[in-house]
């Protein structure tokens, strides 16, 4: 194995620090673009749009207020016993 030249050393460091930079310059919630067919969907359909910007007119407003009330750790206490989607709420719970 040949000595390292200062050459090598200081291509070795650019190269790192250029790396290092590509890193930081990347943003934190880059992700790639949705690509996923509806067609695989349990419905089956729909515009094949990135679920993370579409918005649910009835939903979005009560999940604000949960949010609003300070209610998201309760709501989650609750859903976290659920096994099916039409089980009723537990004894005692009111409707939130």
């Amino acid at each position: 194995m040949e000595q390292p030249s200062r050459r090598n050393v200081l291509m070795t460091g650019g190269v790192l620090g250029a790396l290092g930079a590509l890193s930081v310059a990347t943003p934190a919630q880059a992700r790639p673009l949705w690509t996923w067919s509806p067609k695989g969907s349990v419905v089956g359909a729909g515009k094949g749009v990135d679920p993370r910007w579409v918005w649910d007119e009835e939903a979005d407003p009560l999940v604000a207020s949960l949010i609003d009330r300070g209610d998201v750790p309760k709501v989650n206490m609750l859903l976290k016993t659920w096994t099916k989607n039409g089980q009723a709420l537990r004894q005692g719970c009111r409707r939130i």
